[in-house]
């Protein structure tokens, strides 16, 4: 029997928790270096790619990361046509700030929320920073969201038994006693 809304999720967050590091957030990538990295990793496996042609062919322009497209000649870097783009706020922070939404949300579930002034007092944002980025990342987090940062944070494998049914109650057990077991050891 499939899980209601609610319970689809808490099985959404939960597997989306038991995917970060193990170690966290801080310590599998140290600097803004490595999180470009995994960034790069993660939206551009292939290489380069336009987000206005989807042409994999660009080159390099200057120093700050930025890329032309040989088709079309859009100009374009890591973070364009993404929820980071434009933002003065380093790819690290992000990172960090979604995995304490993830984190939060897989403890207290979607109607407890972290609040933005939650958000603000451990990222040390203004309220009105903390507010949109708490927006983006929710809305790049949620079941059917874009995924970017879902994806970049969330590299871990987890492999449901094959006598469990997707989204089911059992689902949502297993998911369970697997964090209960990960916070026991």
């Amino acid at each position: 029997m499939e899980a209601s809304g609610s319970e689809l999720d808490k099985i959404h967050y939960l597997t989306l928790s038991m995917k970060l590091p193990a170690e966290g957030i801080d310590a599998a990538y140290p600097d803004e270096a490595a999180c470009l990295a995994r960034l790069r990793e993660v939206r551009w496996p292939g290489g380069e790619v336009c987000p206005r042609c989807e042409h994999r062919g660009s080159v390099p322009l200057g120093e700050r990361g930025t890329h032309q497209c040989e088709k079309c000649r859009h100009q374009f870097s890591l973070t364009s046509s993404t929820v980071l783009h434009k933002s003065r706020i380093g790819i690290r922070a992000w990172f960090r700030a979604t995995e304490l939404i993830i984190q939060h949300r897989a403890r207290d579930g979607v109607d407890f929320d972290i609040t933005t002034h939650q958000l603000r007092e451990k990222m040390g944002w203004s309220y009105a920073g903390a507010y949109r980025v708490r927006g983006l990342i929710v809305g790049d987090i949620r079941r059917g969201g874009t995924g970017l940062l879902r994806a970049c944070v969330c590299g871990g494998a987890l492999e449901l038994p094959p006598d469990i049914a997707r989204n089911s109650f059992d689902h949502l057990g297993w998911l369970l006693e697997m964090k209960w077991a990960k916070l026991l050891s």
